[in-house]
């Protein structure tokens, strides 16, 4: 059986306000115009929202379809970034990874939610793919794959700006040179869409943008650390799938695989600095699914 259908959200109804004034042609929320960033909303998902609702309709139904939609495409991502990695061995790998992915429950609910960062989960999956390539063969392609990837869901979630650290951290190790263009290239979409603000609204968005800046690092590192800890727990109790995921990183194969992955994973404990305490658990748990489903994949393989 499915979960059940989740209630409506606050932030949903933000999406879908957002979406019925871009189609009338205003950059508006309720009162606020001009600028989203105060609600820590980018324009990547409200553009493809206000495209979906102008062929379905402004409703629920449509955030969910396409919030679902994304759900479904990073289950055939998933699939197919385990058959670029592993080819020609073991085949069912990649589908039992994807199984679990379609099956499990957490992330059938969560992609039913109207959140934008269901469109993060597939685009952190090309920069992993994006990245083995390039711990591979120093690809500049695969490499410029990995920094556009980053780039566009910057445009989608705030979340996605904890993805620098271990993309930097993994050129640093194996090119340091290439920092030197795919770091420009990685927050060149962000940094156009800032240039645009300031040019059509520039007082609004400065404000956002001190509003926001002043929620990072509130907390002492210590209980940022601690909050962490917490958010891990009660995703474990929660979900035993968590347990497998998390042991499941510490032995997947090929060990340059476990490297990507666990740097991406730890770093999500920044998550913390941009995002409040429930937010960030829901985001946690989202990537934590993903990466549950192939780690548990490997623990299946490896008996």
């Amino acid at each position: 059986m499915s979960p059940p259908i989740p209630p409506g959200y606050t932030d949903e109804g933000t999406h879908l306000d957002i979406a019925r004034q871009l189609l009338q042609g205003r950059v508006q929320y309720l009162a606020i115009n001009q600028s989203w960033l105060l609600l820590s909303r980018l324009p990547l998902f409200e553009v493809l929202l206000a495209v979906l609702t102008r062929l379905n309709g402004v409703s629920m139904e449509t955030l969910r379809l396409l919030t679902g939609s994304l759900g479904v495409v990073t289950v055939a991502i998933l699939y197919g970034v385990l058959r670029r990695i592993q080819p020609g061995r073991e085949r069912w790998l990649p589908l039992l990874a994807a199984l679990l992915l379609a099956i499990y429950p957490p992330a059938v609910l969560y992609s039913r939610f109207g959140f934008s960062y269901n469109l993060l989960a597939p685009l952190v999956l090309i920069v992993l793919l994006a990245m083995w390539e390039f711990t591979s063969s120093r690809s500049k392609p695969w490499l410029a794959v990995a920094s556009i990837s980053i780039g566009l869901g910057t445009l989608g979630d705030l979340w996605m700006f904890v993805m620098l650290a271990p993309f930097v951290l993994i050129v640093l190790i194996r090119h340091w040179p290439d920092l030197l263009w795919c770091i420009p290239l990685a927050v060149l979409p962000f940094g156009l869409y800032t240039t645009i603000m300031l040019i059509i609204a520039p007082s609004a968005f400065w404000f956002d943008a001190r509003f926001v800046l002043s929620r990072l690092n509130q907390l002492p590192l210590d209980r940022q650390l601690a909050t962490l800890a917490q958010n891990v727990i009660v995703l474990t109790r929660q979900d035993a799938w968590m347990w497998l995921g998390l042991i499941g990183l510490v032995v997947l194969r090929p060990a340059r695989l476990r490297g990507i992955a666990l740097a991406a994973d730890v770093d999500r404990s920044s998550a913390q600095r941009i995002s409040d305490r429930a937010s960030s658990r829901r985001c946690a748990g989202r990537a934590l699914g993903v990466r549950s489903c192939l780690s548990a994949s490997t623990l299946c393989r490896r008996r």
